[in-house]
């Protein structure tokens, strides 16, 4: 989750969506909901901010988001599922006589 004064936007954009105490990227896709562009319409009614500049500043928080990483256990879950699968296509392999 992104902070808005953190984000490169423009200082009035940024004023702005802070007086809508829209404080953090996860504020501003919750005001914006799950219909984008009927979101971006009701978020542009109610402040003064164009659309062009919130599609900008949901770009932004989207960019500056922290990249996630695997887990230990992920990887390890990961690898144990893909020797099941590859143990189960030589099964189906060795039943169609594909594979002696």
């Amino acid at each position: 989750m992104a902070k808005i004064r953190d984000l490169p936007l423009d200082r009035l954009v940024r004023g702005w969506l802070l007086e809508e105490k829209l404080r953090t990227s996860e504020d501003l896709w919750r005001a914006v909901g799950p219909r984008y562009q009927e979101g971006l319409d009701g978020v542009h009614e109610k402040t003064r901010i164009t659309r062009d500049h919130l599609v900008h500043a949901l770009g932004a928080a989207a960019a500056a988001e922290p990249k996630r990483r695997l887990t230990l256990g992920e990887g390890v879950a990961g690898a144990a599922l893909l020797g099941l699968l590859a143990l189960a296509g030589l099964r189906v392999a060795e039943a169609l006589h594909a594979y002696p």
